[in-house]
């Protein structure tokens, strides 16, 4: 296991998605003074394909408390569990879609990294 030294919150467990992202961040931007393009390559990937699966975590939160709509029952306990139900799914897709901000904001503040040819 490789253990971040130097780093200011080496200490601290991250506690939310974004917290986790602003760690990485964090260890990103000490790091690239050393090996800025295969770092930066590897982290916006990393970033892109999380970023992907925020997203359609949203889209599928969403359909879900909409398809969650539909269901019609006499039964009050049935209601109630619906609604907590779909209220959850749309919490949890709007926090996905914040996070999908905060990865886009994190990926348009890399550095734009030129690519060069190896002479062989």
């Amino acid at each position: 296991m490789t253990t971040l030294t130097n780093s200011p919150v080496s200490n601290a467990q991250p506690k939310t998605k974004i917290d986790k992202i602003r760690v990485l961040d964090d260890c990103v931007n000490q790091s690239t003074e050393k090996s800025a393009p295969p770092l930066v390559t590897v982290y916006s990937h990393v970033l892109l394909v999380v970023d992907g699966y925020t997203q359609g975590i949203s889209s599928e939160c969403q359909s879900l408390a909409m398809v969650l709509s539909t269901i019609k029952t006499d039964d009050s306990i049935s209601k109630a569990v619906i609604t907590v139900v779909r209220k959850a799914l749309l919490i949890n897709s709007t926090e996905a879609t914040k996070l999908h901000a905060d990865i886009q904001e994190h990926l348009s503040s890399l550095p734009k990294l030129e690519v060069s040819s190896y002479a062989s």
